[in-house]
């Protein structure tokens, strides 16, 4: 029982050290992200397209795991920005691929190295 105990104590500091290391990372992230003007949610829209390519809106929902309502939005700002743009399917029109624009793939160019390094 007590080697029990002191098992499942020692998880619970690795635990707590996981959560803290993982928190660090992300605000690094974070700060390092919207130091470039941007969402979270706006720089893995624009790194799925400049390492995948176009992708389509449900597409992006479903690999990242983020409702397309919000996708939408998220695309909405970015082609605001100028970032990306969407491109009609011709064969159907209910469905749009989003890809990068010459502008976003400048800054990701800009910044993507950058935020490797950090």
């Amino acid at each position: 029982m007590e080697q029990q105990l002191q098992h499942t104590e020692k998880d619970l500091k690795l635990f707590r050290t996981l959560l803290k290391a993982s928190k660090a990372l992300y605000d690094n992230a974070a700060k390092d992200i919207t130091s470039h003007g941007l969402t979270i949610e706006n720089f893995i829209v624009l790194e799925l397209l400049y390492n995948k390519g176009p992708h389509y809106i449900q597409e992006i929902s479903e690999t990242l795991k983020i409702p397309s309502g919000s996708i939408t939005y998220v695309v909405n700002k970015l082609e605001k920005k100028e970032l990306a743009k969407r491109e009609i399917n011709e064969e159907n029109k209910r469905y749009c691929q989003v890809l990068l624009t010459k502008k976003g793939e400048d800054l990701f160019n800009d910044i993507f190295p950058k935020h490797v390094d950090m």
